[in-house]
């Protein structure tokens, strides 16, 4: 027997999740914590589970919602404590976020979101060190997540600054730092509670290499 696929609405909201009311309950709650985002065809609720699929890949045509998606996925991370760091190098699209709880950093030019990304690599390296000598380490650990708009013309915008201002005479490597870091980050952030959603027009683009996007179990498009 064949059926039509119901007609969503044009507006579903995703179930609203519990706010926590402190680092610790932040930290406490990680394991459990889970993020809905809307429903499918058959009307099944979807959501992201960080602990399976540690980070998020986000595709879509301008004004197919992306921007939207994003910004749900941030303020949901935000009720759960989580610290959240937005990389936003066109700038503008995320400012009327300044202040919100939890929202830690919001880079608005691509110099700061190189600062920013190279502070995550720092952050997760430290982390990951620690628990090296101490497994317990990786249980304390305030979830962050990083979202990255535009990921994909971000790559072309730090390559033009890589090839014409960034790039040393000698001694520097045919790729920016910054996308070696991005890499690094996507392949071994899991384990100190770094998770990544990169927002990008087309999914397909290289910007993350084969290895590292099988760590983006989570996609939306």
């Amino acid at each position: 027997t064949f059926s039509p696929k119901p007609v969503l609405d044009k507006v579903i909201y995703p179930t609203p999740v519990p706010e926590v009311h402190s680092i610790a309950d932040a930290v406490a709650h990680y394991r459990q914590t889970r993020f809905p985002y809307g429903v499918d065809l058959d009307m099944n609720p979807q959501e992201w589970d960080p602990l399976d699929a540690p980070h998020t890949l986000v595709g879509g045509k301008t004004g197919a919602g992306k921007t939207v998606y994003l910004r749900t996925k941030i303020m949901q991370a935000s009720r759960r404590g989580w610290a959240i760091v937005i990389v936003d190098f066109k700038g503008g699209s995320f400012s009327d976020l300044v202040g919100w709880p939890n929202v830690h950093i919001i880079s608005s030019d691509p110099f700061e979101s190189i600062a920013t990304i190279h502070r995550m690599y720092k952050l997760m390296n430290d982390r990951n060190a620690r628990a090296r000598w101490d497994q317990k380490q990786w249980d304390n650990n305030l979830p962050y997540l990083v979202v990255v708009d535009e990921a994909a013309q971000f790559k072309v915008v730090l390559t033009r600054l890589w090839n014409t201002q960034l790039k040393p005479k000698t001694g520097g490597g045919k790729e920016p730092p910054t996308l070696t870091e991005l890499n690094e980050l996507a392949r071994l952030s899991r384990t100190a509670r770094i998770h990544l959603v990169l927002g990008m027009q087309r999914p397909d683009h290289d910007l993350i290499d084969t290895e590292s996007r099988d760590n983006f179990g989570n996609r939306v498009s």
